[in-house]
């Protein structure tokens, strides 16, 4: 994985500002299969208990983890189908790690 040096992260950085658009610099991750562990999981537009809900997941149902991040009310995943695409964001405390 090639790093950023601070000059192209404060250009990329200034550039998504002056575009107004959010920038996301976070590391790739091999996206892992996690089965639910609630009784339902919310899936959100973006990682905050305010955000519009989009879905919820039920009990058994499964996805990829292709995200993390951790805020002050807690770490969130951001959740994708098995084409690796988001659906959204979701607690990470609701999800387990599955075997399958």
């Amino acid at each position: 994985m090639n790093k950023l040096s601070r000059r192209q992260f404060l250009i990329g950085a200034s550039l998504g500002i002056a575009a107004g658009t959010a920038l996301h610099f976070a590391a790739p991750m091999t996206p892992s299969q996690h089965r639910i562990a609630a009784a339902d999981a919310p899936v959100r537009s973006w990682a905050a208990a305010d955000a519009p809900l989009i879905a919820r997941a039920s009990q058994g149902q499964t996805a990829f983890e292709v995200d993390r991040i951790e805020t002050v009310s807690g770490a969130w995943i951001a959740v994708a189908d098995s084409a690796g695409s988001i659906i959204g964001w979701s607690p990470a405390g609701a999800w387990r790690l599955s075997k399958t």
